[in-house]
């Protein structure tokens, strides 16, 4: 994660939890927040690609679907 970003959604205890969405020059991503990274259900878009499921520390953890920009 960059350090210059834009999220609007849950905060705990002054850090980014819950639901949310995310954006910085390399990504966008919606879905399931904790610990400041994608945690949980969510859809990341990095790139062209499209990358939904399970999360952990804004890698594909247990089910997910990776959408490549050319189309498979």
């Amino acid at each position: 994660m960059s350090k210059e970003f834009v999220y609007s959604g849950g905060f705990k205890n002054d850090q980014i939890k819950g639901y949310g969405h995310f954006e910085d020059f390399l990504y966008k991503a919606v879905g399931e927040f904790d610990k400041e990274s994608l945690n949980g259900f969510g859809v990341l878009f990095s790139k062209g690609n499209t990358l939904i499921g399970q999360f952990k520390q804004w890698n594909l953890f247990g089910f997910g679907e990776i959408l490549f920009s050319d189309g498979t």
